[in-house]
């Protein structure tokens, strides 16, 4: 019988040691020289049109270095982590138009610690027009129903629909002893991860972007980065320090770490 290395035996974690001691490094761990603090200011309603982000107060709070909204600040460049289906490319990082669900990002801003940064969240003024929501899956694919992206290709609130065929459904039941129908509602579910979404980012004056980021998939961070910032994806670093729990919700590109990457970019920090 053959003798193996690692089937059959206990194997030591890789990171067991730092983690147990308190050694390893997560993305909050990390400072920089004079390294600013960034904060994100959230949408309050659930569908409505952005008629005017007015930021003049919180620029001319002392110690705030930056601040940025979508309109202004970004490119308005669409993503999504399927980018072979455009149609699904459907989100930006700070809200363009309009608002679609409660707490989506509006503006950002970077101050000199977290007193002064939220401070100056509290001085940006957003006019609203309310939209008509909805928040009943069965009720948003009705005719009708408030929409809440637009495009070619979405109707009813759907934007792409699949649909699969395994044999011959109905005379599968013609021989089964009992067939049983039922409706099935599930709830929203989260990954529950302890640690939280965190990025710090760091930008040279040649160019390169850097960023440290809580993330399950760095090579998907720097390609939609570099599309959503409109640079060369070789221009961009992503390092991934130890990650505090993911389970598959630290697999896309986040707000925080395009925040984090502009207003690095805005302030030279």
């Amino acid at each position: 019988m053959s003798e193996y290395s690692v089937i059959g035996k206990p194997v030591r974690r890789i990171d067991g040691v730092e983690k147990v001691t308190g050694a390893a490094q997560y993305t909050t761990d990390i400072r920089l020289p004079g390294m600013l603090v960034g904060k994100m200011l959230r949408s309050t309603h659930p569908h409505a049109k952005i008629l005017n982000i007015d930021t003049s107060a919180a620029e001319k709070l002392t110690g705030v270095k930056a601040v940025i909204t979508g309109p202004r600040d970004t490119l308005g460049v669409k993503y999504s982590n399927w980018r072979r289906y455009p149609h699904l490319m459907d989100e930006t990082a700070l809200a363009m138009d309009k608002v679609r669900y409660i707490g989506e990002p509006v503006a950002a801003v970077a101050a000199i610690d977290n007193d002064v940064a939220e401070e100056a969240l509290s001085l940006i003024e957003v006019e609203y027009e309310i939209l008509p929501a909805v928040f009943d899956p069965l009720e948003a694919m009705k005719d009708g129903a408030p929409q809440i992206h637009e495009g070619p290709t979405v109707r009813n609130n759907v934007s792409e629909a699949r649909h699969f065929e395994f044999g011959n459904v109905d005379e599968a039941f013609k021989e089964c002893d009992y067939v049983r129908e039922d409706t099935f509602y599930l709830h929203p579910v989260i990954h529950a991860f302890i640690e939280p979404y965190n990025s710090v980012a760091r930008y040279e004056g040649d160019g390169k972007l850097t960023l440290w980021t809580s993330t399950q998939t760095p090579y998907y961070i720097q390609t939609l980065l570099a599309m959503a910032l409109g640079l060369k994806e070789g221009n961009i670093r992503i390092i991934k320090p130890h990650v505090g729990g993911g389970f598959g919700g630290k697999m896309e590109l986040f707000s925080d770490q395009f925040v984090a990457a502009l207003l690095s970019m805005k302030t030279g920090k």
